[in-house]
């Protein structure tokens, strides 16, 4: 196998799209029919590197490259999303108590509060989740025994190929969770969170103004003490 990591990207895709839409897209088995929800993931994710963490904002007042990329990547997801988000919602033979059906069933959100959900999902999911899976899966390749004391968790939990993982066993699964973690603080996913400030705020006797982020380096230490 050349790329293991293409195809943890492709699980990743299958795994959000039963998640947040309740709907199987079917990624290993039609691989070229998801292509394009793969190319639109892949430069959505690239095109906001490129206009947002850029430190030139023309792109605001003058599109570019960019900026149409992230355009044109945005419309095909949202193509996408909205065909199964309309295709699902007025599915209620569905008992399961899925994330996509407590979206849907939740009053207090709107049908476009529940689109912008899902989205974020398919943009910030992805990437993160598969390439933590194939660093995890690195590690513990090269860890033994701490593969096989993971293993002998797993198999405490789940015994068989058919037992189906529940909420309770996976909060039981401590040595699971401090795998994930460690190697999250190895090789993290993000390069920091960003914060903007929606008020003037004063902390440790500094003045934080309104819309202070962490986009350029003179606001570094603003994002330290947030």
């Amino acid at each position: 196998m050349s790329d293991f990591q293409e195809d943890l990207f492709l699980w990743a895709l299958e795994n959000i799209g039963i998640l947040s839409l309740d709907a199987k897209l079917g990624c290993f088995s039609r691989r070229d029919e998801v292509h394009a929800l793969v190319s639109a993931s892949q430069d959505a994710q690239d095109a906001v590197i490129r206009t947002e963490m850029s430190a030139n904002d023309m792109w605001k007042k003058v599109p570019n490259l960019a900026y149409s990329k992230l355009i044109r990547s945005q419309n095909t997801l949202e193509k996408i999303v909205s065909h199964h988000l309309n295709q699902n919602r007025e599915n209620t033979s569905k008992s399961k108590r899925t994330v996509f059906r407590q979206l849907i069933e939740n009053e207090n959100a709107s049908l476009k509060d529940v689109f912008t959900i899902i989205l974020d999902l398919f943009l910030a999911g992805i990437d993160t989740t598969s390439f933590t899976s194939g660093f995890a899966l690195y590690f513990l390749a090269k860890n033994p025994q701490t593969q096989e004391k993971l293993r002998k968790e797993i198999k405490k939990f789940l015994p068989l190929k058919t037992s189906h993982l529940t909420p309770e066993m996976l909060n039981s699964m401590h040595f699971l969770k401090a795998c994930v973690k460690e190697t999250m603080r190895l090789r993290p996913v993000s390069i920091g969170v960003g914060r903007l400030t929606t008020q003037d705020i004063i902390l440790q006797n500094y003045k934080v103004p309104t819309n202070v982020s962490n986009k350029t380096s003179e606001n570094y230490f603003y994002v330290l003490a947030l």
